[in-house]
């Protein structure tokens, strides 16, 4: 998968759930997608995961996909990013990540 930077963690805390919420844009090429957001800790991919399936047009309201599989501990300087793959990569799409981490 694509990782798109990352986020040191500031205090120490339980990963426990992720939330991934996607629709297809307007603007662009058409095509049905599905997208998986994969929660990666120092550089490499946990457990954590989750997929939305988009389809071709979905412009209305988000395909929305949570989990609370896979939590993990996490320690002050460690970091945390998304690993993301699609099944195809022509359209055009949102998509917006909530980890939860306490």
């Amino acid at each position: 998968g694509v990782q798109a930077g990352y986020a040191f963690v500031p205090i120490a805390c339980t990963v426990k759930s992720l939330f991934v919420a996607g629709l297809f844009t307007a603007t662009g090429p058409a095509g049905s997608d599905t997208v998986t957001v994969t929660v990666q800790h120092n550089g490499t991919n946990t457990s954590m995961s989750c997929s939305v399936a988009i389809a071709n047009g979905q412009t209305g309201s988000a395909t929305k996909c949570s989990t609370t599989t896979g939590s993990f501990a996490v320690a002050v300087g460690d970091t945390l990013a998304y690993s993301v793959t699609q099944t195809n990569t022509t359209p055009y799409e949102q998509i917006g990540t909530t980890l939860v981490c306490q």
